[in-house]
């Protein structure tokens, strides 16, 4: 009896109780298909023979036809049996990826679970996003935590069958964006009030370093060029019903309010976020019709920027 050999048979005993302990851990963390319990039980065998032939040979008692092929079998069975186990290993490795894969995707495309409110309405959040845990979502209140989940623009300004409210630094977006919706609300007799920083006030600079925002003044100057010139294209009974307003106060959210007097009101209500791109920006969407009280909030917000600010001659 050599030293290798005693090396090999308790390397190969040692190896069938590690796979052993392999296959019962795997199996408690996760259930074993049945290829998965197939090739791990051919591992097994194959190593158990193995250990067998060489614990035969070390005994002396090997058939004497066996004994110029045992070392060789015993060879073949290990290296069989590491081929076995390197297939489990990679099967068990990938199923569990793809696992994992599908439980993400699952996850991704499930809705996010209703919130329950006091009143005992289910609140679904409008986004795939994770949610930023708050003690409750209102009723009447569509919750985005950026400006990439929120709906068309032109979809809620287009609702509008009376009055449509803005306020924000220069709302350059709404005016220049969206200026056939804008003249397509003027034509039917919608009046629209946009509410800006004034270009000459000490508030602007700060605000543009604060919010990395561009040139506010020029900003302001397109959105007045623009609505101008949709202005001058309209007929004359409908030209007064745009008007640019300018406030001197310090801005802390953008709004817009859609026929605030009507039942069916809704108010978006924008806040601005140190530190954060405009982009992921937190939106709340209320409606009158659910939310009376936080719609009041945020109108009563508007209507104090209102009358503190100047019309702004186009």
């Amino acid at each position: 009896m050599s030293t290798l050999s005693d090396l090999q048979a308790w390397l190969w005993l040692i190896s069938i109780l590690f796979l052993l302990y392999f296959y019962v851990k795997l199996g408690k963390s996760k259930p074993l298909d049945s290829e998965e319990r197939l090739l791990a039980w051919t591992g097994v065998i194959l190593f158990i023979l193995s250990v067998s032939l060489q614990s035969v040979e070390w005994l002396g008692i090997t058939p004497a036809f066996l004994i110029p092929y045992t070392s060789n079998l015993v060879y073949l069975m290990v290296l069989v049996g590491a081929i076995v186990i390197a297939l489990f290993v990679g099967r068990r490795t990938k199923r569990s990826q793809t696992m994992r894969g599908t439980d993400t995707t699952h996850e991704a495309t499930q809705p996010a679970s209703p919130r329950l409110v006091e009143s005992g309405t289910l609140i679904t959040p409008k986004s795939s996003e994770p949610i930023i845990v708050t003690s409750k979502l209102l009723a009447g209140v569509d919750f985005y935590p950026s400006r990439g989940e929120l709906p068309s623009l032109e979809r809620l300004l287009g609702s509008a069958k009376t009055e449509v409210y803005l306020l924000g630094f220069s709302l350059e977006t709404v005016g220049t964006q969206n200026r056939d919706t804008i003249r397509s609300l003027l034509l039917s007799g919608v009046r629209i009030v946009f509410i800006v920083l004034a270009p000459t006030s000490p508030l602007v600079n700060p605000v543009e370093q604060a919010f990395s925002a561009a040139s506010i003044t020029k900003a302001i100057d397109r959105v007045v060029d623009e609505l101008n010139n949709i202005r001058s294209g309209l007929p004359k009974r409908h030209q007064n019903l745009l008007e640019i307003r300018t406030h001197d106060l310090v801005p802390i959210h953008n709004i817009i309010a859609i026929d605030p007097s009507s039942d069916k009101a809704v108010i978006r209500v924008e806040s601005y976020l140190y530190g954060e791109s405009s982009r992921s920006w937190v939106t709340l969407e209320v409606k009158k019709s659910e939310n009376l009280t936080l719609f009041t909030k945020y109108w009563n917000s508007y209507k104090f920027v209102l009358d503190r600010s100047k019309l702004l001659s186009i």
